[in-house]
């Protein structure tokens, strides 16, 4: 039998008479939920359509004031509850008489399940009587509905051309509502108990920000050890099993709302239904968040439950292109087929999905070094300022060194002696200068990115060293008389040598400047001058007379010997070769945008050769630990060994020419070389270096799918990363480093099965990513100000002079999302005024779009209600000053005009009786003449809305216009709390 037809045989009837039941042809509706009671949606968001009463026998300690909403056989109806004086929601069914016995325990069921879940995202249940017309009282909600504000939130932004992260960023206010459906959710599989039937329109959203979860007519407990297993993946969960009755479906039986459904439920695997299930249907309802629709939106209830089955659904990235890659990632997670494959707990999801509106790495994404780049720049700043002043003083003293080069040159015209001597120290002084601002160019690069907030002094100061490098190239370095010295490789000490190396070492230096320009060009984004510098720097090399590098001299046999004069011009050639490399480093890392000209497979293999047989004689000897420490040349020789190996790499990635071909034994060659560096030498630039191999290494692994020898390899990155911390604590991009190895390394544990020690790297890793968050970003001063800047500038573009609407709103509306932020951290009395304000400033500023045609815009209500409401709460916690009181005053006039307008004179009159009574208290202060002025116009406005009331029903022409002429008061300066 086909698994669709018994499921729908199994399903359990609504009801034994003239009930409508949903309908399975291909127009069934598929957000209708299957084998459950068909109740209303919620138990007090408002429905318009008044029914009698039918069969009702409401207890008299509850006063019916009216249904805010009916199902099939359920009904929920606003009530004043005497005893306490409040208002509730009685749900209740509609016809007694009309149940079946299975209907009346699913109705209890749901009652004694909500009842036992005591969370702020479930709704309260205050009493519940098991009688013949059973019945349970609830916390009376009022908002809208998940669904309702997912369509509103797309609606306002369909229109709005967004880049991925601005449309990432726009998701916020929702993303922040399905985490706190995670949490609630969470909540419910701690105490055991499935949802079951999760989807937008079973979610309430309340006007003051709570996030209710309603609807747990197809809860059902889990088995106990179900429960405990995921406890035990989590400390600190609560054991404690929800003790409600147990609605168990026999397998086969298909429950739930389709479009939701996890494949198990699709199939009818009632066994199989656990808190993967749960975590499944979050997934859509994310899917739902970001795309605006489910995946299955326009098809037929076969057609998605076929679907479901097969696990197959529309990719979010097809129906929403702009959806941020984090978000994909974390939706195909927590809708993987298999359930093992899904996140093991609610909690992990909610965390997800925080982490990606903190702006923080998610675990179930890896990010480019683009992405990380970026991201560090935005949430990480502090530090730098000391980097940029120490590079800051290098560059003066670069120039410092020029000039005293072009006073050297002068002086020959003095003194012929006097000049060799000038000359021969200002080229050691310069190249001394560039080689230490070489180093630290090399470390700002690949630190700087740490430290976010930086990159417009970065960029100063990359324009200010190619500034200094080009002087210095334009420099004629050999034009002295003649000298007699040449720098040592191995110990950079001068030794007398003939006029010809004075030339050569001038040469030299020119061509390492203009290769520091091709470096400085390649990092500010400059492809085509860097490679410019990079061939002028080759051309210099290739000019210059050189010796004969066919047999190799190592540093060790250099060192050793030289007062040799056959050694030195050697060394000189060798420094020449070395340069040679690094111009062809550099046009590698540049071959993404020019890929012409590029290197032949022979010259790198060459190099490669060359490179190894330096070093060689030094690596082999790596064991003894007696050996001196390492010397410049060949330290500079490894590092430049392991850079050509990393360039190739890079150029391979951007579609190189057919001849090249990989080496996998010289790239692990490189791999140990690199770590070795560390070890002989060990300055950041060289951790930085084997860091970026080995992390390049392990993804190398990952992508292939090796995911055990992947996990090996960042464990050794991970030891060297903790040795690297211990010397340096402080290094707040080690910790860094550190936090995204670990995280890595979890991802490949989960990959082979090992999840405890996966759960103990994302431990560790988050850690470490919270101290270096504390030990670098305190923004909560700068947001207090910033929002408080943005609502002073937004309410003087609104009401002052000049005037400009536009620019008004969308600051006000940023400000709002960070008082809004701060108010969910702490609620003040300072806070609270600031986002009533804000919304009664939006509400007059955006009532302009549509003053033409005399109507109030719904954006303006929704504002004007806000801030009534805030400025009613606001009076709880401190008295109200008199602008706050007019402004408040003026909301009411707002709404009571619209209200007017739609033709509900009560509620108009409710909002006419709060003004009147605020004139009241306003009446007996002393006022300004502006206040006074505000006064009169309001009280004019009330004339207008009452004579409308009593002549015609609707507000005359130019009422509205009154109200939005009413003077406001000079935005006044607020400092940050």
């Amino acid at each position: 039998m086909n698994p669709s037809d018994a499921s729908a045989k199994r399903s359990r009837s609504r009801s034994r008479r003239n009930r409508q039941r949903p309908s399975a042809s291909s127009n069934s509706i598929p957000d209708v939920t299957i084998g459950s009671n068909p109740t209303p949606d919620s138990c007090g968001h408002a429905n318009p359509t008044k029914l009698a009463n039918e069969g009702r026998h409401t207890p008299s300690r509850y006063e019916s004031l009216g249904e805010v909403g009916r199902g099939g056989w359920g009904i929920v109806e606003k009530a004043v509850d005497r005893q306490l004086d409040r208002e509730v929601a009685v749900k209740r069914f509609s016809d007694a008489d009309d149940v079946t016995e299975q209907e009346r325990q699913r109705f209890l069921h749901e009652a004694k399940v909500t009842s036992q879940l005591q969370h702020p995202g479930i709704v309260p249940v205050h009493e519940m009587r098991d009688q013949r017309d059973a019945f349970y009282v609830m916390k009376l909600l009022d908002g809208l509905t998940f669904r309702e504000f997912i369509q509103h939130h797309h609606q306002q932004y369909t229109t709005k051309r967004q880049t991925r992260f601005q449309f990432g960023e726009s998701l916020e206010p929702l993303l922040q509502r399905f985490v706190d459906v995670c949490n609630a959710v969470a909540y419910a599989h701690q105490r055991g108990i499935i949802h079951r039937d999760l989807k937008p329109s079973n979610v309430m959203i309340s006007d003051f920000g709570e996030t209710i979860v309603l609807d747990w007519g197809l809860a059902q407990s889990v088995n106990r050890n179900a429960v405990q297993q995921h406890s035990d993946e989590r400390p600190n969960v609560c054991e404690t099993q929800a003790e409600v009755s147990s609605m168990i479906e026999p397998d086969g039986t298909i429950v739930g709302t389709p479009a939701y459904m996890s494949p198990e439920q699709a199939a009818g695997d009632i066994s199989k239904i656990d808190q993967a299930s749960d975590i499944y249907s979050l997934g859509v309802v994310l899917y739902t968040v970001i795309a605006g629709r489910h995946p299955y939106h326009g098809q037929s209830v076969e057609t998605i439950l076929e679907q479901v089955r097969n696990a197959s659904y529309t990719d979010l990235r097809t129906i929403q292109p702009r959806t941020p890659s984090p978000l994909v990632s974390i939706v195909n997670k927590a809708m993987s087929a298999s359930a093992k494959d899904r996140y093991r707990s609610a909690d992990q999801l909610a965390s997800d999905v925080r982490r990606f509106i903190a702006g923080d790495p998610v675990s179930v994404h890896r990010e480019s070094p683009i992405q990380r780049s970026i991201r560090w720049s935005r949430h990480h700043q502090g530090m730098a300022a000391t980097i940029a002043i120490s590079v800051a003083v290098l560059l003066i003293a670069s120039i410092a060194f020029a000039i005293v080069i072009k006073q050297s040159h002068r002086a020959e015209q003095l003194a012929r002696i006097e000049a060799q001597r000038a000359h021969r120290e200002a080229i050691l002084s310069l190249a001394e200068a560039r080689d230490a601002t070489d180093t630290w160019l090399v470390e700002l690069s690949g630190s700087l990115q740490f430290y976010p907030g930086m990159a417009t002094l970065r960029s100063e100061l990359l324009e200010r060293a190619i500034d200094q490098y080009d002087r210095i190239t334009k420099q004629n370095l050999a034009s002295a008389p003649s000298a007699d010295f040449v720098i040592d490789a191995s110990s950079g000490r001068s030794l007398s040598v003939s006029t010809d190396n004075t030339e050569r070492i001038a040469l030299l230096e020119r061509a390492k400047a203009s290769l520091r320009l091709g470096d400085l060009y390649r990092l500010t984004g400059k492809p085509e001058q860097a490679q410019q510098h990079y061939r002028a720097a080759e051309s210099l090399l290739q000019s210059a007379p050189s010796g004969n590098l066919d047999s190799i001299v190592t540093p060790v046999s250099l060192a050793a010997n030289t007062t040799s004069s056959a050694i030195e011009t050697g060394s000189i050639d060798y420094l020449f070769h070395l340069e040679r490399i690094q111009s062809l480093i550099g046009q590698l890392l540049i071959s993404d945008q020019s890929t012409a000209n590029l290197p032949s497979q022979d010259r790198i293999t060459s190099a490669r050769l060359w490179l190894w047989q330096i070093i060689q004689p030094h690596y082999h000897a790596k064991s003894n630990d007696s050996l001196p420490p390492l010397d410049p040349f060949s330290a500079r020789v490894a590092s430049a060994f392991v850079r050509l190996e990393l360039a190739m790499r890079f150029a391979i990635l951007n579609n190189p020419p057919s001849d090249w071909q990989w080496n996998e034994a010289s790239y692990q060659q490189s791999l140990q070389v690199a770590r070795w560096l560390t070890k002989r030498r060990g300055t950041v630039g060289d951790r930085r270096l084997s860091e970026n191999i080995q992390t390049d290494h392990c993804g190398r692994l990952t992508q292939a799918g090796q995911h055990q020898l992947a996990a090996e390899s960042w464990s050794v990155l991970i030891d060297d990363l903790k040795r690297w911390l211990t010397a340096d604590p402080d290094r707040i991009d080690y910790m860094q480093s550190l936090a995204h190895a670990l995280l890595e390394r979890g991802n490949s544990l989960v990959a082979i099965g090992r999840h405890a020690d996966a759960t103990a790297d994302f431990e560790a890793s988050i850690r470490l990513l919270e101290t270096a968050w504390q030990l670098t970003d305190d923004d909560g001063f700068y947001r207090v100000n910033l929002a408080t800047a943005e609502n002073n500038l937004g309410q003087l573009l609104a009401n002052g002079n000049p005037r400009n609407p536009e620019l008004a709103t969308r600051l006000l509306r940023q400000s709002l999302q960070t008082y809004e932020a701060l108010l969910r951290e702490e609620v003040t009395a300072d806070r609270l005024r600031r986002y009533a304000q804000t919304h009664h400033a939006l509400a007059m500023v955006t009532l302009e779009s549509a003053q033409n045609a005399n109507v109030i815009a719904n954006e303006s209500i929704e504002h004007a209600q806000k801030a009534t409401s805030a400025f009613e709460i606001l009076k709880d916690y401190e008295n109200l000053t008199i602008d706050d009181t007019l402004n408040w005053m003026r909301s009411e006039v707002l709404l009571a005009a619209h209200h007017t307008n739609q033709g509900n004179m009560d509620a108009a009159a409710k909002h006419l009786d709060s003004v009147q009574r605020q004139d009241c208290w306003v009446a007996d202060q002393t006022l300004t003449a502006p206040q006074d002025q505000r006064l009169g116009q309001l009280r004019d406005a009330v004339a207008n809305i009452q004579q409308a009331t009593v002549e015609t029903d609707a507000i005359p022409q130019g009422a509205i216009g009154t109200i939005d002429n009413i003077a406001p008061t000079d935005t006044e300066s607020r400092s940050s709390e």
